[in-house]
């Protein structure tokens, strides 16, 4: 007769993902996609990432990686974001970085967001041209 037996593996650290700076400019501002880890593990931890938000990627902003590799032994990783300037007068935009996998660590905060802010001048207001009341001029 046999017994089965699992063993669960309650040393699998959480993750979570956070921007260093929740807003860049346009023009060539940048920030940093951290994942940490609440406990080293010995094997690298390779966090793969999607791209969403009005923003839109290699337009208005441009990304390191899409993956972010923990080595084994260390807590954190990171990817870079860099503002793109298209010269283009637009509102603040939004970049929502999500973890999409993750293998071999338990996800905690599964997503972080940053904002883009426009480098374009805003367009120049229509002007009026005033014209002083002058009493010698009668309608």
């Amino acid at each position: 007769q046999q017994a089965t037996v699992s063993i669960i593996d309650d040393e699998t650290p959480d993750l979570s993902i956070s921007a260093v700076d929740n807003a860049i400019s346009e023009n060539a501002g940048t920030t940093s996609i951290v994942a940490t880890l609440s406990a080293s593990s010995s094997q690298d931890i390779v966090v793969s990432l999607s791209f969403t938000g009005s923003a839109t990627i290699n337009t208005d902003y441009t990304s390191s990686n899409t993956q972010i590799t923990i080595p084994a032994g260390s807590l954190s990783g990171s990817v870079q974001l860099t503002g793109t300037a298209d010269n283009i007068a637009e509102p603040i935009e939004n970049i929502l970085v999500s973890v999409t996998s993750a293998p071999f660590a338990n996800l905690v905060s599964n997503s972080s967001s940053a904002t883009v802010a426009s480098s374009a001048p805003a367009p120049n207001a229509a002007r009026r041209t005033h014209r002083p009341w002058c009493p010698s001029r009668r309608a």
